[in-house]
């Protein structure tokens, strides 16, 4: 676990598992607020902010992503980075599908060796559906056909 030295609202120093220190003037967490307020900081510094949106999934529906990857064997050169496009539609939990937007990473060589590229496809979703993935999750056989499934869906829908 790692741990902060925090005086007042401000942290000064993250202390890793290692007992490696490192001091800032400035720390940035690259997380999920929950995840950093709660697991992270222990629930002691918790943002009032934070805690009335969290608190209340109604008035502040929470937002996550689906994120389907891919490889492709074509530079995509002659298409705008974010694409955004109809499709076919299909069904993720109960919410019509029936738009997707993509974004490939040609613009960089580090992601794809030449002539491919990677694509990514981001679908939004809001709080009820992260209740239906988490329901799912028990049922690890079932999820994992979910899973497959939607990539299969968005594979074909891009192409």
């Amino acid at each position: 676990m790692i741990d902060f030295e925090i005086s007042g609202s401000r942290v000064h120093s993250l202390i890793c598992r290692n007992h490696k220190v490192f001091s800032a003037d400035y720390f940035i967490a690259a997380c999920d607020a929950h995840h950093f307020y709660i697991s992270l900081l222990k629930g002691k510094h918790l943002d009032r902010a934070f805690k009335k949106r969290f608190d209340n999934p109604q008035a502040y529906p929470l937002a996550s992503s689906i994120y389907v990857g891919m490889r492709l064997e074509d530079s995509l050169t002659d298409v705008p980075q974010t694409l955004n496009f109809p499709v076919n539609s299909f069904r993720i939990n109960s919410r019509l599908i029936d738009r997707l937007t993509i974004t490939h990473y040609s613009y960089d060589p580090s992601f794809a060796p030449p002539g491919h590229s990677v694509i990514t496809c981001d679908i939004h979703q809001f709080h009820g559906e992260f209740d239906a993935w988490n329901e799912l999750y028990t049922e690890r056989q079932a999820y994992q056909q979910e899973v497959d499934r939607i990539g299969k869906q968005v594979r074909e829908a891009i192409e």
